[in-house]
């Protein structure tokens, strides 16, 4: 209801409902999931990025879990850019990530245009500052408000950052 009461009132400015009316307006009121996250972090689409991480703070998600899972798709990502670096073909590629059948090709879709959007570089300091940011977390020292928006901020600021690619 909420959502719609929004549209509603950039609608009634304009009296049309655009594709980006809609995903600027009601973009926020579905569940997510740190998977979703993880796939925004991807394509590198730092505004989706940041709309579903806040989505996820407000849905009270464990940082913890958020971490977890963006740092398993960093980890993914990184091998797969070394296995590239070293020329590997892509069922290669796909038996060092220990993915086969059906879960292979989406995966490898995703991580070869991701490759591109990242330098390994980045992915290792994106990848320290997760290990780093995990055992902020479970540090019982830093205040539990505190937690979430020390580890989104750098995150986001970091996959903002520009690179080299």
């Amino acid at each position: 209801v909420q959502a719609l009461e929004k549209l509603s009132i950039v609608v009634s400015s304009t009296g049309i409902v655009t594709v980006d009316s809609v995903r600027n307006q009601l973009v926020d009121i579905r569940e997510r999931g740190a998977f979703e996250l993880a796939s925004t972090f991807m394509r590198r689409d730092v505004a989706v990025f940041y709309r579903s991480l806040n989505a996820l703070l407000e849905q009270k998600q464990e940082p913890v879990a958020i971490n977890g899972t963006l740092a398993g798709k960093i980890r993914q990502l990184m091998l797969y850019k070394l296995c590239q670096e070293k020329h590997m073909s892509q069922n290669e590629i796909a038996q060092v990530l220990g993915l086969n059948g059906r879960q292979a090709f989406p995966v490898m879709k995703e991580c070869g245009q991701a490759a591109r959007l990242y330098t390994t570089a980045e992915l290792k300091r994106l990848h320290r500052l997760l290990f780093e940011t995990d055992r902020a977390l479970k540090s019982s020292s830093i205040p539990k408000d505190y937690k979430s928006l020390e580890f989104f901020i750098f995150f986001f600021l970091m996959m903002d950052a520009p690179s080299s690619h």
